[in-house]
């Protein structure tokens, strides 16, 4: 049931997405689609297409925050268990866990995303984590016309070349964003906002499930 749940919001984040975003019928002054009600649009020479006017494009390289990053912790030096999870580019979304609070990277509004430079997955953290030290790269955006959880479902769609065991956020980075109007970038980020959380509160009712029948099993087994 919880993984039917979290499905269905899957689809009404690429539905949202793709009809406000890519298809540029968000709505306008008068809360009609925006292309389909004649919206002005404005040649861009740099991706040489027209895009709605009041939007623009810029490089993700353009529009990164430049913070100091904490310590990152090596494969070798996970543990089972601990404080802190441990973020990487393998696919399960924690990978291990650390003591040292000197690699903590704290979520005080928005969420980060986890790049990995090797596999090409992302990851949207939204609580404290800490970094893992092999090919894994912070993304987090200084412009407010591109927030957290917009960047990610654009990042998810972006199909970056597979150029083997390169870094491929080299790549990445040069990777042309278009930037919608502010008002709507806020607005698709509060919907966005509320399909992540429901995912993620889903995904920690499948946890606890597991971990509930893990234990019984346990003392199942116990008594035998």
């Amino acid at each position: 049931m919880n993984n039917e749940k979290i499905n269905s919001f899957i689809q009404l984040i690429n539905k949202t997405f793709s009809y406000w975003y890519l298809q540029y019928n968000f709505p306008n002054n008068e809360g009609k689609p925006y292309k389909n009600s004649n919206g002005n649009f404005v040649y861009n020479n740099e991706i040489k297409e027209r895009i709605p006017q009041g939007w623009n494009v810029k490089k993700l390289n353009l529009i990164l925050s430049k913070e100091v990053e904490p310590k990152t912790i090596p494969s070798n030096k996970f543990l089972p268990d601990g404080l802190i999870p441990v973020i990487d580019q393998d696919e399960e979304l924690i990978s291990g866990y650390t003591d040292d609070h000197k690699s903590l990277i704290n979520i005080i509004k928005d969420p980060y995303i986890v790049f990995g430079d090797h596999s090409r997955r992302f990851k949207l953290i939204n609580f404290d984590f800490a970094r893992g030290a092999d090919g894994t790269q912070l993304i987090y955006s200084k412009n407010d016309r591109m927030p957290q959880r917009l960047l990610f479902t654009i990042l998810k769609h972006i199909e970056l070349g597979d150029y083997g065991y390169a870094r491929h956020f080299k790549f990445l980075k040069k990777y042309k964003l278009i930037l919608p109007d502010l008002s709507t970038a806020k607005k698709l980020e509060e919907i966005l906002k509320i399909y992540y959380d429901s995912i993620d509160y889903y995904i920690k009712q499948n946890n606890l499930l597991i971990n509930l029948k893990d234990k019984l099993f346990s003392f199942i087994s116990s008594k035998h």
